[in-house]
């Protein structure tokens, strides 16, 4: 009987332990391959050169909505449950080096145009903050309108913005080569592409499906 009940314990660990290890993967590619030589934080545009504490790998499509839409009520359920989790939570497309004060103030927040007054969300920090709307630079809008569609497109998740807004961001700041040669990258570690980097009117044509 021991031995039946330890092998049924064994099941039930081995998806999270494949899924830690799937995680560590990725946290070793985001930083090792990703970004060997550092670069700059997403939303307050930070120069670094290395990874510290100060720093993590966020995801632009927030977890926390992608569990309350697998209906699964902690991350670690999620891991052991859902192959579908594991691997968004592995898809370097939608992680981006992001401050840890920043990662900790967005949360529960969602992406959009603020409307008035609003304030910055942190000092030196172009991320601006309406109750819990936030409104990136102009010069970023475009790349987290295609890491959201992205995400909704390969996944088939609900948007976390309203499409009209993911459609003006979408035009209003085109792929740099910075985003080119990072889409590039993420190809080359992880098999596919964001094809709306790659091919930016194909929002449009996703709008015209909705």
């Amino acid at each position: 009987m021991k031995i039946k009940i330890i092998g049924l314990m064994l099941l039930l660990i081995a998806p999270v332990s494949h899924a830690e290890s799937n995680l560590n993967d990725k946290n070793s590619l985001f930083w090792q391959s990703l970004y060997p030589s550092g670069g700059t934080t997403l939303f307050c545009n930070q120069a670094f050169s290395r990874k510290s504490n100060r720093l993590t790998a966020g995801y632009i499509y927030s977890l926390k909505a992608v569990r309350e839409e697998l209906q699964c009520r902690t991350n670690t359920e999620c891991k052991r449950d859902s192959e579908l989790y594991r691997a968004i939570l592995t898809d370097l497309h939608n992680a981006y080096p992001i401050m840890t004060r920043v990662e900790l103030k967005r949360r529960d927040t969602v992406f959009g145009n603020v409307r008035g007054e609003a304030g910055q969300l942190l000092p030196n920090c172009s991320l601006q903050q309406d109750y819990l709307v936030l409104e990136p630079a102009d010069a970023i809008k475009g790349d987290i309108a295609r890491a959201l569609l992205y995400i909704h497109d390969r996944y088939n998740l609900p948007l976390q913005a309203s499409l009209k807004i993911l459609l003006e961001w979408n035009s209003i700041d085109k792929p740099d080569d910075q985003e080119l040669e990072r889409n590039n990258t993420i190809a080359a570690l992880q098999g596919n592409r964001n094809r709306f980097i790659d091919d930016p009117t194909l929002a449009t044509q996703l709008a015209s499906r909705e």
